[in-house]
């Protein structure tokens, strides 16, 4: 039972001391994007990435020296809310699990194992690059031949990433926030409970739905009412 996550936009580019980076499973995808970006003109990057001028010639640059770029530990890189959690994983007991449960979804990488390197990147899905194709498109046969052995995921990413796989691959959790009496979803609090239930999950070797709706984390409890096979619902009060 694998777990994904989404990227964070922030990054600090850095590595596990006792542990060799990895080149994405799908480099050559990667690097064809990269490719792509560097021949793009700085106003078409402008456009297409809605960054300011100065902003788009420093991701020109970036995606021009691109084999020259550094490379970190993608469960280290990233250093978003959600990744609070793992930052001295490697100390930890669950490390050698959590390589192979959590997966990180990416829009340049594809998918990224803990120890598969990223770079300083900038790429979301819902970027225009290729004329002719998305990048659902452009990623679709891997992500599917990846996950093709797996009954089912918990989908611990934000809608933009987990649309990548297939729905009925899916099995869903949401956080919600009570508050009044209405139920709301505050992202950078969801952010960050989505990266700890990922850490409780691969922890306590959680394997099952059953097991899962028994979680008790930060206040967020497991809510039958709106829950269902595919999407379960934790709310906090």
């Amino acid at each position: 039972m694998r777990i994904i996550l989404s990227p964070s936009k922030t990054k600090k580019i850095s590595t596990y001391r006792e542990e060799q980076v990895k080149i994405p499973q799908y480099n050559s995808k990667a690097q064809k994007i990269a490719k792509k970006i560097a021949r793009m003109s700085v106003n078409d990057i402008s456009k297409k990435f809605k960054l300011p001028i100065d902003k788009s010639k420093e991701l020109k640059n970036f995606y021009k020296n691109y084999d020259g770029e550094e490379y970190g530990h993608s469960l280290k890189s990233y250093d978003g809310l959600a990744f609070k959690n793992f930052q001295s994983i490697e100390k930890d007991s669950i490390f050698e699990e959590m390589k192979e449960r959590l997966v990180i979804l990416s829009a340049l990488y594809g998918v990224l194992s803990p120890t598969e390197g990223i770079k300083d990147y900038r790429l979301d899905m819902v970027n225009s690059i290729f004329d002719d194709k998305s990048l659902y498109q452009f990623w679709k046969k891997e992500i599917s031949d990846y996950f093709k052995n797996d009954d089912f995921v918990i989908n611990l990413a934000s809608k933009e990433y987990s649309k990548m796989l297939d729905s009925s691959k899916l099995l869903t959790i949401e956080f919600y926030e009570e508050k009044d009496g209405v139920l709301k979803q505050i992202s950078a609090n969801s952010k960050k409970i989505r990266g700890a239930m990922a850490y409780h999950i691969v922890k306590n070797k959680i394997i099952s739905i059953e097991e899962i709706r028994k979680i008790k984390i930060d206040g967020y409890k497991y809510h039958k009412k709106g829950s269902n096979d595919r999407n379960l619902i934790f709310i906090k009060k």
